[in-house]
């Protein structure tokens, strides 16, 4: 199998290999690179992507005391820039965590800002757009009513004029995204991974619920480890557990490929934490086996992280359905967006938040539920503007079919 066959599409091009290369490179080898690096790269054309990563560049740049001008400067101000938005990230954090554990809430950080507990030499190593939570899903309602007390609100898939959150929502994703006036944003999970939910458009047309992980996510919580965060008590996951769901999520596609996942998986492997045998058999007992073949795979010949090559045996001796490598590849697709889009969640919620009165009425208010959805303005044709939408969509997905 070819390099280009073997890795996903989500994961780096030529391009962002070069740069994770540097990153990653031994202390002697990293002058020459930086040197070849800075030869090429202009600071005001770097891609978004490799942007968000230049803090953990700064983080090589300052250990190894190299300034170069005014580009090793930008890139000092990214990381300082990252440092001060994530400080304001944990402490809204931390309040929160104190919050739910007053009602009795148990909270198990994930991503990036569970990372900054730990794992990264600084908390501003990494770019963090939000916190991510993991309660059990018992607590989400309780806990989502104390958000909205506190002046939080859903942003996205709205159910503001629903009560049943939990009965709606928990069933449709693996989480919800909440937002407060200053910015901040938080996830909240009840599931430790996404459930692909909009890879089964037909699943919601018709009604059905689509696929949990619940016995995932109570292995997860079997396995946490007790951390803090500005001082609060809080749960992480195992360092296990934290490559994993790495790995996992890396493996899908953005608008942009998401390859600091590569530079997220190398720092929890530099910890010497992770036990690789472990690491293995809790991969090997979830669906997510190929997600780990692969990236242990890249990280070990394309990166030259050390990953054991009994870890990697044991990884590729587990046995993947056809349909599985399908699916692997088909969620780290590059691709335009779905040409259903959101209809189906929101054909979904709605009719799953909207249980009572009779199906003609239901069925005759959905219309008004869909504009505000939509955001559209009483005046706007919500046909017309359906129509518009995906004519504009189909021709991308038509070239993607013919491409195949």
């Amino acid at each position: 199998m070819t390099r280009a066959s073997l890795y996903p599409e989500s994961f780096p091009d030529a391009t962002e290999e070069a740069f994770l290369r540097l990153v990653l490179a031994p202390d002697p080898e990293f002058r020459a690179r930086w040197d070849a690096w800075r030869k090429v790269t202009v600071f005001d054309d770097i891609p978004f992507a490799v942007l968000r990563a230049l803090p953990m560049l700064h983080l090589r740049l300052a250990a190894l005391s190299i300034e170069d001008g005014a580009i090793t400067g930008r890139i000092r101000g990214v990381y300082r820039q990252a440092w001060f938005r994530n400080q304001l990230l944990l402490d809204r954090t931390a309040a929160i965590v104190a919050d739910f554990a007053a009602a009795g809430i148990p909270v198990m950080l994930l991503k990036g800002v569970a990372m900054m507990t730990d794992v990264f030499p600084s908390a501003g190593a990494r770019m963090t757009d939000d916190a991510d939570l993991l309660l059990r899903e018992a607590h989400v309602e309780t806990a989502v009513a104390r958000l909205r007390k506190a002046g939080w609100h859903q942003v996205g898939l709205a159910l503001s004029d629903s009560v049943d959150f939990t009965g709606a929502h928990t069933a449709l994703s693996h989480a919800a995204t909440f937002e407060i006036p200053d910015r901040a944003k938080l996830d909240l999970h009840w599931q430790a991974f996404y459930n692909a939910a909009e890879l089964h458009p037909l699943r919601l047309l018709m009604l059905r619920k689509p696929p949990a992980q619940t016995a995932l996510t109570e292995a997860q919580w079997s396995r946490a480890r007790s951390g803090h965060i500005k001082g609060v008590p809080v749960l992480l996951q195992s360092f296990e557990d934290m490559l994993l769901h790495t790995m996992v999520h890396g493996a899908r596609a953005n608008h942009h490929r998401p390859f600091r996942w590569v530079l997220d998986a190398a720092a929890i492997i530099g910890t010497g934490q992770v036990d690789f045998g472990r690491f293995a058999a809790i991969a090997a007992a979830t669906p997510y086996a190929i997600h780990a073949r692969i990236a242990c795979r890249y990280l070990s010949e394309r990166m030259g992280l050390p990953v054991p090559a009994g870890a990697l045996a044991v990884l590729d001796a587990v046995p993947v359905s056809g349909r599985t490598v399908r699916l692997y590849y088909a969620d780290g697709r590059l691709r335009p967006p779905a040409l259903l889009g959101s209809l189906p969640s929101i054909w979904y919620v709605y009719w799953k938040a909207h249980a009572r009165g009779s199906f003609a009425g239901r069925l005759r208010r959905f219309p008004d539920y869909l504009r505000r959805q939509w955001a559209l303005p009483p005046e706007a044709g919500l046909a017309r503007f359906a129509i518009a939408r995906y004519r504009a969509r189909l021709p991308g997905r038509l070239r993607r079919a013919v491409g195949r």
